[in-house]
């Protein structure tokens, strides 16, 4: 069957030709600041997740990356990964597992050997052992002769310039919508119900065998408690805890158990947080701000143009005077307190300590 017809009988307006295949470990991830391909989460890395490691060994890369051309270095062409840093990651792993234990497996070793001999999930390792019984018998792959067993990434070209390619990067992650708890649990029910093993099931949604029912029966559950498992103000666990009751008992227990989390609502809220700024020794009215440098440099050329009106304050003039040196002290004049005003400064303010003590004793 041809391109056009293919796209014809799949509804496409027509067949794209530019997915390409990778060999991950040709794949470059930029590493520092300022180059082309680089992202900040680089500097605290996520673990390799040795789930994803699995479901590849299993299914290849489901989802292409982006990738875009980077110039050439050593003669060959650097090309960058944009997005699907850890479907890269992970690819490349498990070309690693499967190359470290191809002889060990073909040599009768067997999954619970490994296990123990490299400290690795048994899951993981069935999942090695069964990608290298598929591929036994197949040709290697490419020009280059790769293993058969070499997992290839799928992958697109993004050709555009840096600032482009920075906005793709950043687009593909900010705009991905988090799965809520309730929609995985759908997923997971579906699943079972079109045949799934609870071991599959298990490790595809990531949840331990005896979780799997558990979490299926969550969906008998009243709506407020969905609701509360959705935003992510109870947990899986405690909501298994009202599997099984009446509704209006699992309402009760909802309120009382989003009571002691603090988890309340309207006045509630404010009564709660005042009473917790008086138990912690704080009202707000009586909290120090901390005045930006603009707001300084302004208090004191009024000081400066309004000398008459404040020299007719109630305050002695070595008062207002230290306050002024006080301000370009602030404001960063490291000469404005010294000598007499230093000693006036400090003795000012032992006596406005002194008074606020007698008057909170009273």
């Amino acid at each position: 069957m041809g391109s056009s017809q293919t796209a014809e009988r799949l509804g496409a307006v027509k067949k794209g030709t530019d997915l390409y295949l990778f060999n991950p470990s040709e794949l470059k991830i930029d590493q520092k600041k300022g180059e082309l391909g680089y992202d900040p989460r680089a500097k605290e890395e996520f673990a390799l997740d040795l789930d994803l490691v699995r479901e590849i060994l299993h299914d290849g890369v489901l989802v292409p990356i982006i990738v875009a051309r980077d110039g050439v270095k050593d003669g060959k062409p650097r090309t960058i990964v944009i997005d699907g840093r850890q479907r890269t990651r992970a690819s490349e792993e498990a070309n690693r597992l499967c190359k470290k234990f191809e002889s060990f497996f073909d040599g009768e070793g067997s999954v619970e050997d490994a296990a123990t001999q490299f400290s690795l999930p048994k899951s993981l390792l069935l999942a090695v052992q069964r990608h290298l019984e598929r591929c036994k018998d197949l040709p290697p792959l490419g020009e280059e002769g790769l293993p058969a067993w070499t997992i290839l990434v799928p992958g697109y070209q993004k050709t555009a310039d840096d600032l482009r390619l920075r906005r793709a990067q950043a687009a593909t992650n900010i705009h991905r919508q988090a799965e809520k708890p309730s929609h995985r649990i759908e997923k997971l029910s579906d699943y079972l119900a079109a045949g799934g093993t609870v071991e599959d099931a298990a490790r595809t949604f990531k949840i331990k065998k005896s979780q799997v029912e558990e979490a299926v029966r969550l969906l008998e559950c009243d709506p407020l408690v969905i609701q509360a498992l959705d935003a992510h103000k109870i947990g899986i666990g405690l909501a298994l805890k009202f599997v099984g009751l009446p509704r209006a008992e699992q309402k009760a227990l909802l309120e009382e158990e989003m009571n002691k989390r603090g988890v309340l609502k309207g006045k509630t809220v404010e009564e709660h947080v005042e009473k917790a700024k008086v138990k912690n020794g704080y009202q707000k009215k009586e909290r120090a701000r901390l005045l930006p440098r603009k707001s300084i440099v302004g208090l004191y050329d009024a000081f400066k143009s309004k000398k008459t009106e404040i020299e007719s304050l109630d305050a002695a003039p070595n008062e207002i005077e230290t306050a002024k040196r006080l301000l370009r002290h602030v404001m960063g004049d490291e000469r404005a307190l010294h000598g007499s005003w230093l000693a006036d400064f400090v003795k000012l303010a032992s006596e406005a300590k002194a008074s606020k003590a007698k008057a909170a004793s009273k």
